[in-house]
């Protein structure tokens, strides 16, 4: 990759690395995000990330310390916003290599070089403003002949007709939403008829993410209609405006990375996935007011904690976003803005849970409403505030007996409903 006088051969990780940065200097190895403390390393030991930074604005502030050149400034604020917020467009470049890498499993170097291709005619475009070429066409131009060729998307878009209205949908809304965006697949196809790109070569760059999108699209719909009708749990919640509501919880057994979502699009609120290997996710319906997995993640890492580690986290810390609440818990990675916990991921590999599902479940149906927060934490001992926190691990230092046995919440009511009890309105 040569930019900006950077000439690098890019290679992957299976794993994050250790090792200081005058180290890796010296082996002429440059970590981006990745390497713990590292300078080009958003993530942090102690805290979720730096705030406001991914590791592409903090190699753009290191080559261009006093100023950004003006025609990357928009494509490094797409790439900062797909980092750090929820909702990413699926036809936004970000989106789009990570389907490029399941169409390409193994080959890193026909990513990048695929994903190259769109960067530098964005690049390209924004800074010289080119203004259209004979014969350009545009993503639903490019679609519609997918449409009716056999070699493309013909016999995808017949398995399911549902698959041909979900591809023109998405397309055109990232044709309009590229107005604004130059990392919207409908922008990027006009930046590479700028670029010098011929049609067939526009047709033979976009096969490869729209054959797997609308592959995926047939799996996810097979999915949907596999959830539909699966039994699920209602679980009670408080909204915000300080009222009950019951919602649906699915839980679901798969290795495929759009499960989640199939489940939620077949009706569940919140959904917990597992692998064939074990690892867990959780996610909710955050369009949900209130509707959040704080509680829950305080809970299932408070139930992972090696028994003597119970009494050093604070309520408070076990709930921080990231991978921090403890050094035994470094595989939970709470997403506090997507709303998400992962138990590994994609991207990274994580050892499973020790948990069993139910106790999962058992956690979150416990977790959104505070008379049951209340309960869960009551019935193992554990304090909710902080001076109560402070004071048990006082005691802890002084080794009196009790403390050591884990955190003291407030003396169990004699009429507080048992387990059981509350298993009857958390149905």
């Amino acid at each position: 990759m040569v930019y900006g006088g950077l000439n690098a051969y890019i290679r992957f990780v299976d794993k994050d690395i250790s090792g200081s940065e005058e180290e890796h200097d010296r082996n002429g190895i440059l970590p981006i995000g990745c390497g713990e403390n590292c300078r080009f390393n958003e993530h942090r030991s102690g805290i979720e990330r730096i705030k406001g930074q991914c590791a592409t604005t903090l190699v753009a502030a290191f080559l261009w310390p006093d100023c950004v050149p003006n025609e990357i400034k928009q494509l490094i604020a797409e790439v900062l916003e797909c980092d750090t917020k929820a909702g990413c467009s699926p036809t936004q470049l970000a989106d789009l290599v990570k389907v490029c890498n399941r169409s390409m499993k193994g080959n890193d170097q026909g990513v990048i070089k695929w994903a190259m291709l769109a960067i530098q005619a964005i690049i390209w475009d924004q800074q010289y403003h080119f203004a259209g070429v004979p014969g350009e066409k545009t993503l639903i131009d490019h679609l519609k002949l997918m449409d009716v060729d056999e070699q493309y998307l013909k016999s995808h878009f017949s398995a399911d007709k549902r698959v041909r209205e979900h591809m023109f949908r998405i397309m055109h809304e990232s044709m309009k939403a590229s107005e604004g965006r130059v990392t919207e697949l409908g922008y990027i196809v006009k930046a590479l008829y700028h670029f010098s790109r011929s049609g067939s070569d526009i047709m033979s760059w976009l096969e490869t993410p729209l054959i797997q999108m609308s592959g995926d699209q047939i799996e996810f719909w097979k999915l949907v209609d596999q959830f539909k009708g699966k039994k699920m749990v209602e679980v009670i919640m408080i909204d915000q405006r300080g009222k009950d509501r019951w919602i649906k919880l699915m839980v679901v057994e798969s290795d495929n990375l759009q499960a989640h979502r199939a489940a939620r699009y077949a009706g569940a609120d919140i959904v917990v996935v597992r692998n064939t290997k074990g690892n867990v996710m959780v996610c909710v319906d955050t369009r949900i007011p209130g509707l959040n997995l704080s509680n829950a993640v305080r809970m299932i890492r408070w139930l992972e904690l090696p028994v003597k580690a119970k009494g050093s986290v604070s309520w408070f810390d076990l709930g921080v976003p990231g991978a921090h609440a403890h050094s035994s818990l470094a595989h939970w990675y709470y997403f506090k803005k997507g709303e998400q916990l992962f138990n590994g991921s994609q991207t990274i590999s994580a050892p499973p849970t020790q948990l069993p599902v139910d106790a999962i479940v058992k956690a979150i149906k416990y977790s959104l409403h505070p008379r049951y927060v209340k309960m869960w934490c009551s019935e193992r001992h554990i304090i909710i505030n902080p001076e109560g926190f402070k004071k048990a691990q006082e005691e802890a230092q002084a080794q009196k007996p009790d403390a050591t046995m884990g955190l003291t919440f407030e003396p169990t009511p004699a009429t507080a409903p048992s387990h059981e009890a509350q298993e009857t309105v958390a149905k």
